[in-house]
């Protein structure tokens, strides 16, 4: 899978000046080998609900673009997938990271992109990928 480094404070607002769908087409189309499923992995740290809808706009831009997404967490206690219910009635979706080999997947989700909001110096050691892997 493919690597990206994101700011998801500043997905939306780029977006709704861009033209948020053709602007996701094109940058995954252009930094990427065509991909079909795509996993974000956002901070481990954060509860903001602001942070959190922003998530979730990303989520549906890119399902709109004609990709399958889904939202990982490595956070260590997450076992199962965790709904949580957002002030504007939408509804974010953790699902726990599962490491295979130099692969981060969900149990049922096999992405061909990450897209990363999170440091990668406070990622549990066990979910660190060489990036030469």
């Amino acid at each position: 899978a493919r690597l990206i480094d994101i700011d998801p404070w500043l997905i939306d607002p780029l977006f709704r000046n861009c033209g948020e769908i053709d602007f996701m087409k094109q940058a995954v189309e252009r930094f990427c080998d065509p991909v079909d499923r795509i996993l974000i992995i956002p901070e481990n740290h954060t509860r903001n609900m602001f942070y959190l809808e922003s998530l979730s706009a990303l989520q549906r831009i890119i399902e709109k673009a004609g990709f399958c997404v889904r939202i990982g967490s490595l956070l260590p206690e997450l076992d199962a997938p965790l709904d949580i219910d957002l002030p504007s009635g939408n509804q974010v979706k953790l699902e726990p990271v599962e490491r295979q080999g130099t692969r981060l997947v969900l149990a049922d989700f096999d992405p061909e992109l990450l897209l990363l909001n999170n440091d990668p110096a406070v990622c549990p050691r066990s979910y660190r990928v060489s990036s030469s892997a």
